[in-house]
């Protein structure tokens, strides 16, 4: 196996990993889809903000995988998913973490025969993780065995409906636009869809930005402070963890912009995390993009994207004019166990309900509102967290031998 250590040898290598997933490992439509279909719908969970999907590797039993556009290649989190199906891994790759500094190792696996749902892909290239690096288990509270990137889909009509559950798979050739839907052309750059875009973080200064669209992020927007002169903070921001990326938790700052513009819609004070990117960031390298799109706004439309003719196909579905929330306690959680329904605090934000109520890192959550903790899942815990300001949310926890309880007054923080 070749190591490589060069972060610029390292996207001429995915570049590679690229070409071979588009020529070799995407079939054509009828190996595809089943005869005579021209579309495929593949039901899917929505869990902590992913989209998960049911995947089967050449054959075998099902797997979870994070639905995301925002991925160029699939991955495999999880190494002894591929030791267990005697995967061989032809090469080693140096992989850059989402904090744009923490470096990853992974290999290429080829040949892959991958179901989704009944969609069909024979014949894929793979990257294997060397280490489960995500740990989704902690920070989401799902088990998560994989990434479904966009060397898998890149040459289908990709339809997400949030609301029903469901993903849609059409093929190219016969996709017919839908009536009520706005046309917005995007950019597809190594099988990621980029789209122009415009928002506004200083009343009356409007500043255009090219985001990614994606649905393997779970946050509404996210900007990187440096690659525009627009981009400075709004005056109210909290710092701290702004959410989980490949290799842990980013650090960033958390506040709103006045709105958000997609074609001729405009997503009202959303939500937007903001991260500074490390001194001698090679911007080229993200495609010269200023940030991303997640699922917190994505999920307020009926969303299509044409990969082959680089067209979003947006229509607003009924969260469309629902606000962008935040914790309201400023706890951090993470979860463990076999069923990962034990919670400990991981973090808590600095003069937040929880830090006056005098909660700290590594507390063992027990109990939420009388109910022992291990009758929760995490995504259940924090919708408890984002409840109307002034509920009352009490919490009794262990500390080394003791058992404590406190109670917290939700409130807005941003």
């Amino acid at each position: 196996m070749n190591s490589i250590t060069s972060l610029r040898s390292v996207r001429c290598l995915f570049a590679g990993v690229c070409l071979l997933c588009s020529m070799a490992g995407v079939a054509q439509y009828e190996e595809i889809y089943p005869r005579g279909t021209k579309s495929i719908r593949v039901p899917f969970t929505y869990e902590n903000g992913f989209i998960i999907v049911s995947v089967t590797l050449n054959r075998t039993f099902p797997l979870r995988f994070i639905f995301d556009t925002g991925a160029e290649n699939t991955i495999i989190t999880k190494p002894e998913i591929a030791t267990l199906l005697r995967m061989p891994l032809s090469r080693e790759f140096t992989v850059q973490g989402s904090d744009h500094q923490r470096e990853m190792t992974a290999y290429l696996t080829r040949n892959v025969r991958v179901h989704v749902g009944d969609v069909h892909f024979p014949r894929q290239s793979l990257l294997v993780m060397k280490e489960d690096y995500f740990r989704f288990e902690e920070f989401c509270g799902v088990r998560i065995d994989g990434i479904l990137g966009g060397s898998m889909f890149n040459r289908q009509v990709i339809k997400i409906d949030y609301q029903r559950g469901v993903i849609t798979f059409t093929r190219a050739d016969r996709f017919e636009p839908p009536p009520k839907y706005e046309s917005i052309p995007i950019d597809v750059y190594r099988n990621k869809p980029y789209i122009e875009a415009g928002t506004e973080l200083v009343p009356g200064q409007p500043v255009d930005v090219r985001l990614l669209l994606d649905s393997g992020a779970a946050l509404p927007m996210l900007l990187y402070t440096e690659t525009h002169p627009g981009l400075d903070l709004p005056e109210r921001v909290l710092r701290g963890n702004i959410g989980q990326g490949l290799g842990g938790f980013l650090t960033g700052f958390l506040g709103r912009s006045e709105f958000l513009r997609l074609g001729d819609f405009s997503v009202g004070q959303p939500l937007t995390y903001f991260q500074e990117l490390p001194p001698g960031t090679d911007t080229v390298d993200l495609n010269d993009r200023n940030g991303l799109i997640g699922n917190d706004v994505l999920s307020k439309f009926h969303v299509i994207i044409d990969y082959p003719k680089e067209r979003l196909f947006l229509r607003p579905n009924r969260n469309y004019q629902e606000p962008s929330t935040y914790d309201r306690s400023g706890l951090i959680l993470i979860s463990g166990g076999a069923n990962f329904n034990q919670f400990r605090v991981y973090g808590i934000l600095p003069g937040s309900p929880a830090a006056e109520a005098g909660l700290l890192p590594n507390d063992q959550i027990l109990a939420v509102n009388g109910l022992p903790a291990e009758l929760y899942s995490l995504n259940g815990i924090t919708k408890i967290l984002k409840r109307k300001p002034g509920k009352i949310v009490r919490l009794r926890v262990r500390r080394g031998g003791r058992i404590l309880r406190h109670r917290l007054t939700l409130r807005d923080l941003i």
